[in-house]
C-alpha cells in the first residue's frame, strides 16, 4: 500500500527484487529469504515503481508548529490573537499563509472572535418581511404592550419577540 512504511531497500535491490519477480518468475517468499527481506517488504517494492517517486511541491518551512498551537491555545486572550501575533510571541516569523497550513496541519481551525452587530430598527422589519414572505403558514402578528409581539406559523406553538 502506499504510504505504509517498509524496510529500506537500495534501488540496486529494489531493481534485483522486481527482476527476480517479474523476470524469474520467483514468489514473494523466495524472494524474502534470498534477499533477506521481510514478505511485506517485497510485495511494496513489487507494486510500486523501481525508483521511488519524488515528493510533490515545496517542503514546509516551519517546523514546529505544534508550539505554535499549543501557544495559541494557552489561554482566552491567546485564543483570540491573530496567528501573526501568536507566532510573534512563540518567536517565530512566518506569512499568514505558512502560519495557516502549519495550524491545518495540526488539526487547529481557531479564528479570531468577532462582535456581532446589534440589530437596528431596519435590519429587524428586514427580517420580519422576509419571515413573512417565505414562513410556512400565514404569520399573524398582533402588537402587544410595551414593544412585545406575538408570532404565529399557523401552528400551535406560539413565540413572544421583545422588541
Amino acid at each position: 500500500m502506499p504510504g505504509t512504511e517498509f524496510e529500506h531497500a537500495s534501488y540496486k535491490k529494489r531493481c534485483a527484487v522486481q527482476t527476480l519477480r517479474f523476470s524469474a518468475g520467483w514468489t514473494y517468499r523466495r524472494i524474502a529469504e534470498d534477499q533477506q527481506l521481510s514478505v511485506s517488504t517485497i510485495y511494496e517494492i513489487c507494486q510500486g515503481p523501481a525508483t521511488p517517486k519524488k515528493p510533490k511541491g515545496r517542503s514546509f518551512s516551519l517546523n514546529t508548529p505544534t508550539q505554535l498551537v499549543a501557544t495559541a491555545t494557552m489561554n482566552a486572550a491567546s485564543r483570540r490573537m491573530p496567528l501573526v501575533e501568536v507566532a510573534a510571541a512563540c518567536g517565530f516569523t512566518a506569512c499568514e499563509k505558512t502560519l495557516r497550513k502549519a495550524f491545518k496541519m495540526e488539526g487547529y481551525s481557531g479564528r479570531v472572535a468577532r462582535r456581532k452587530p446589534f440589530l437596528d430598527e431596519r435590519k429587524r422589519g428586514l427580517r420580519l418581511a422576509f419571515a413573512m414572505a417565505t414562513g410556512s403558514g400565514q404569520l399573524l402578528i398582533g402588537a402587544g404592550l410595551s414593544g412585545q409581539t406575538n408570532v404565529t406559523s399557523g401552528y400551535p406553538v406560539h413565540r413572544t419577540v421583545y422588541g
